[in-house]
C-alpha cells in the first residue's frame, strides 16, 4: 500500500464505461488535504457543492489567485447542473484519467478526463448529469518528523531519490506505508507514526499519466 502506481492509458484497458453517467471536466480543482476555501476547513467542499446542488452560489468563496489551486470560482461553479453525490478516493484512483467508481450515495459513474488529470480532495468534476465532488480517502500512511529541519531534509531527499510519492506539510512528511521505508527512517534518527489520513503527495513528478511510482528498492 506504500506505493502510487498510475495507470498507463496505453498499456493498460480503459474501464467499461457504456451506460453510465460520464463526468468530463473539472469545474473546481480542489484544494491540498482535501480542504475547502481558506478559513473554512475541511467542509469548505461540502458547502460549496451544496451552493452548486442549490443552483446558486454567494460569491463570497475565493475566486481567481485566490482559489486554491488555481480552480474555478465559487461562480464558475454554478451552472454545472445539480449536485450528483460524492466520489472517495485514495490518491492512486485520483491520479487516473479513465476511471469507473461508486459513489458514496450508492451508483456507479464514470470520469474521462484529460490524461493528466490529478485530482485532489474537494474538486468538482462535472458532466451532462450534473457535478460531482471528489473526497480524499483515508489512506495507510506514516507521518515523519524530526528534531532538527536537517534531519527532515535528509528524510525528505532519501524518499525523493527512491521515487516515493511524499506530500510535504508544515513540519513533516507523508508517505504510503512501506516497512522497509520506515526501517530505514528508524535508522536514520527521524520518528515516524503510521496511521490513517487523506493522501495529498507533491504533484510535479506524478502530474502527468506517464508517471510512475517506483519501489523502494529503486535508488540511483
Amino acid at each position: 500500500m506504500g506505493r502510487v502506481r498510475i495507470v498507463d492509458p496505453d498499456t493498460e484497458r480503459p474501464p467499461e464505461t457504456a451506460g453510465l453517467p460520464v463526468f468530463d471536466r473539472v469545474v473546481w480543482a480542489g484544494g491540498v488535504a482535501g480542504q475547502g476555501a481558506p478559513g473554512e476547513g475541511p467542509s469548505g467542499a461540502r458547502t460549496l457543492a451544496e451552493r452548486v446542488s442549490a443552483g446558486s452560489a454567494s460569491g463570497d468563496g475565493p475566486t481567481g489567485e485566490h482559489a486554491p489551486g488555481g480552480g474555478a470560482s465559487w461562480e464558475g461553479a454554478a451552472g454545472h447542473g445539480a449536485f450528483v453525490g460524492v466520489l472517495r478516493l485514495p490518491f492512486e484512483m485520483r491520479a487516473r484519467s479513465r476511471l469507473r467508481a461508486r459513489l458514496v450515495e450508492g451508483g456507479e459513474v464514470a470520469l474521462v478526463l484529460p490524461r493528466g488529470t490529478v485530482l485532489r480532495g474537494g474538486a468538482l468534476v462535472a458532466g451532462a448529469h450534473g457535478c460531482l465532488r471528489i473526497e480524499a480517502a483515508d489512506e495507510d500512511i506514516v507521518t515523519v518528523r524530526a528534531a532538527h529541519p536537517i534531519a527532515l531534509a535528509r528524510a525528505a531527499y532519501h524518499l525523493g531519490n527512491r521515487h516515493v510519492p511524499v506530500q510535504v506539510l508544515h513540519d513533516a512528511l507523508m508517505f504510503g506505508y512501506d516497512a522497509v521505508l520506515v526501517d530505514m527512517l528508524v535508522r536514520m534518527g527521524v520518528r515516524t507514526q503510521r496511521g490513517w489520513a487523506p493522501f495529498e503527495p507533491e504533484a510535479g513528478a506524478y502530474g502527468s499519466a506517464d508517471a510512475h511510482g517506483h519501489s523502494a528498492g529503486h535508488g540511483h
